[in-house]
């Protein structure tokens, strides 16, 4: 153990210290200064600054709340066919939009009618297979207002732009439907298209219990 040394003290060891005001800044006094206590000022209500707050977005954004994500930067489109206005909004992970970029990479499209706004005929959720993970990943979602050819044309081509074109896959595995059979043939020409097997016995299915086959005769072909 080291022995403890004295020495002298020196007086300017200690930086000088900034002095720190005690009370008021000025400013603050002088406006305080100012204030006549007869004169009784008196602010907007909670309810007056709520509803100036629900007039702005309103105004800004459009009455329905779908109209806060159809603005830039976010993915949406619009266009009008036979006087009719079609809507097309998409969303997704930029982590996941990165693995959508892995080449020749299977990607999965599937459509759900149960769980869209009135405002939409369907869900479109463009999913895919990781080998990193060994996961099938949700990559987008995209709400549209029919399932026409032309729509699935705008679906997969702004999510080829959102991907910065650069999109591979191997394989598309979708339902057995000419629009959108159509729709990846154009925009991925050198992918191979495989049809959804289960897509596919449901339609059987339907088939078969329309002429008029048992349920237990459907169940035992399927």
């Amino acid at each position: 153990m080291g022995a403890v040394v004295r020495g002298n003290h020196k007086s300017d060891c200690v930086p000088k210290m900034r002095q720190v005001p005690n009370g008021p800044p000025p400013t603050f006094v002088n406006w305080k200064q100012q204030i006549d206590d007869s004169i009784v000022v008196q602010g907007a209500t909670k309810k007056q600054i709520m509803g100036r707050l629900y007039r702005t977005r309103r105004n800004h954004f459009g009455r329905e709340i779908f109209g806060r994500i159809e603005i830039e930067p976010l993915s949406n489109f619009t266009y009008y066919k036979d006087e009719v206005l079609h809507r097309v909004i998409g969303w997704s992970y930029p982590l996941l939009m990165d693995r959508l970029k892995q080449r020749h990479c299977s990607i999965f499209v599937d459509a759900t009618f149960r769980c869209v706004p009135t405002q939409f005929y369907q869900l479109v959720i463009v999913m895919m297979y990781d080998p990193i993970s060994d996961l099938y990943l949700p990559v987008w979602y995209v709400l549209t207002s029919g399932k026409t050819s032309q729509i699935y044309e705008h679906i997969f081509h702004y999510i080829c732009v959102a991907s910065k074109k650069r999109l591979d896959p191997a394989h598309i595995v979708c339902d057995f439907e000419f629009a959108m059979i159509k729709a990846v043939k154009d925009q991925f020409p050198d992918s191979r298209i495989v049809g959804c097997l289960f897509h596919f016995k449901q339609a059987l299915g339907r088939k078969m219990l329309k002429l008029k086959i048992t349920e237990e005769e459907v169940a035992l072909a399927m």
